[in-house]
């Protein structure tokens, strides 16, 4: 799915909420698991006004960031 990352928060230690925009789902948010830590290959991916290609997998409580990929960015 194609997205338009629009904001972060954080969320517990090292993970994050990422508030994500698409023509099909319009405003959603995802839980990225791990986006702090520093060995993180996503984190880059995830700035604000970045068009991306990414993954969603659903959770019971959240749905979570699965896979990335940057297209363009803003």
């Amino acid at each position: 799915m194609q997205v338009i990352v629009l904001s972060r928060r954080n969320f517990r230690e090292a993970d994050q909420i990422i508030s994500l925009y698409s023509f099909d789902k319009g405003k959603f948010e995802v839980l990225a698991k791990g986006i702090k830590k520093i060995i993180s290959k996503n984190s880059a991916h995830l700035e604000p006004f970045c068009f991306s290609e990414v993954e969603i997998i659903s959770g019971k409580e959240f749905d979570y960031l699965g896979f990335v990929q940057f297209l363009n960015n803003f």
